[in-house]
């Protein structure tokens, strides 16, 4: 009588050129005892085994010639499939265990075609499939994508179809806890990392990265995080933080605590024109110079117009709250104070006007009024007189409404009455 597969003890193997006889789909065919060996190998277990043929010549034919597991690689030559599993039960198509703890299941396929490495799901080859790799341990990698040829496309491709009307996407996420009961993340917690490397000597070393870390307090309805862009100096295999987009939208370049919109700490350049004021109303437009400084030190502002200049014009602030502000201008060009209106140009000194000059002429010192239809006159307000006559000098005043000259001898002369 023949022997069924799955009625084999599961101890005993077989050796030999012998024929054995085996039953498919209720008729029997014949099989030497090493093409049996072969088919469990294929099998995984003892038991009954469909492999897609359908009459009993087309199962000889391949026991004896088509199914080859020489060295435990099976390997077909027809147009058809090599090797089909077929699982009408409720339970795995196939299961690559570890032969030190068979129950591991390190890599199997599922009833309905999914991936799974361990004991997460890896779905792939659906339209609406995901590739959701699980890692376990604290260390190794739990997905490698390479590319080694020079040339070609490269190793990672993310698309979507051209219909829809969204990109596509890659996201990187971290969770605390265990993944049985997880767990918010912290503030600081690295929430996502990309790594730009190259080969060294005998590895492979970051040259950039880019990384985004918890800002903030978490909760169901918060998620502040902030992106780190960082590089690594010549010299030094460690990444530095280089940048950083805060929660708030503020960016520091040199600061990971930017407090406006754009903080830079070290020295900066810009092509062509700084504008401010962009989508401002009523707030206050302002540049400041070393307004965050924690000493005192000069503040300046230098001008280039010819290409080979420490500067051409400058203005200066001396250090501390008393020093002098200086305005330098090089070259036998003209230093101008130019109003192009009607409006008048005024000096003050204590936070009051001493002299001005309005758009008839008319210089003013201690005053700001002068005749009718007066043009290009130097008025002088009433003055105190003078009690000392320094030497080389003379001085020119208003006492009364008298207009008087004191001479460095001290001698006062009346020049004209009130």
């Amino acid at each position: 009588m023949a022997t069924r597969i799955s009625d084999l003890p599961s101890a005993e193997f077989i050796t030999g050129a012998e024929e054995v006889p085996i039953v498919q789909d209720g008729q029997t065919v014949k099989a030497t005892a090493t093409q049996l060996n072969a088919v469990r190998t294929v099998a995984g277990r003892i038991g009954d085994i469909t492999l897609g043929i359908s009459d009993v010549a087309s199962l000889q034919a391949s026991l004896d010639s088509k199914l080859n597991t020489a060295g435990g690689v099976i390997s077909a030559n027809s147009s058809t499939d090599a090797l089909r599993i077929t699982q009408t039960g409720s339970g795995n198509a196939l299961v690559v265990e570890d032969s030190a703890n068979p129950d591991a299941s390190p890599f199997g396929v599922s009833a309905a075609g999914s991936v799974f490495v361990g004991s997460q799901s890896v779905s792939i080859g659906t339209n609406s499939a995901s590739l959701n790799v699980f890692r376990d341990v604290a260390s190794g990698f739990p997905l490698s994508l390479a590319s080694f040829t020079a040339e070609g496309l490269p190793a990672v491709i993310l698309g979507r179809t051209w219909g829809s009307a969204s990109g596509a996407e890659l996201q990187l996420g971290k969770g605390s806890g265990t993944k049985a009961l997880p767990t918010p993340v912290e503030y600081g917690q690295t929430l996502g990392l990309i790594n730009f490397s190259g080969a060294t000597t005998n590895l492979f070393s970051n040259a950039a990265s880019i990384s985004a870390v918890v800002s903030g307090s978490v909760s169901s309805t918060s998620m502040p995080g902030s992106l780190l862009l960082n590089t690594t100096p010549s010299g030094s295999v460690t990444a530095v933080e280089r940048m950083r987009i805060t929660d708030a939208g503020n960016v520091g370049i040199g600061t990971a605590t930017p407090a406006n919109k754009l903080s830079v700490v070290g020295g900066a350049s810009f092509g062509n024109t700084i504008t401010t004021g962009n989508g401002v109303s009523t707030d206050t437009c302002a540049i400041e110079l070393g307004g965050n400084r924690t000493g005192n030190g000069y503040a300046a502002i230098d001008l280039h117009s010819s290409a080979s200049s420490d500067y051409d014009a400058r203005i200066v602030k001396e250090p501390t709250v008393n020093g002098g502000l200086i305005i330098f201008n090089k070259g036998s060009g003209n230093l101008g104070l130019v109003h192009e209106d009607t409006g008048v140009i005024y000096f003050a000194t204590s936070a009051t006007e001493r002299m001005r000059i309005d758009a008839s002429g008319n210089v003013g010192i201690g005053t700001s009024a002068f005749g009718t239809a007066a043009a290009k006159v130097l008025g002088l307000a009433d003055a105190t007189a003078p009690t000392t006559s320094p030497a080389g000098m003379g001085q020119l005043y208003v006492e009364a409404g008298a207009l008087k000259y004191r001479g460095s001898s001290g001698t006062v002369t009346t020049i004209a009455n009130a």
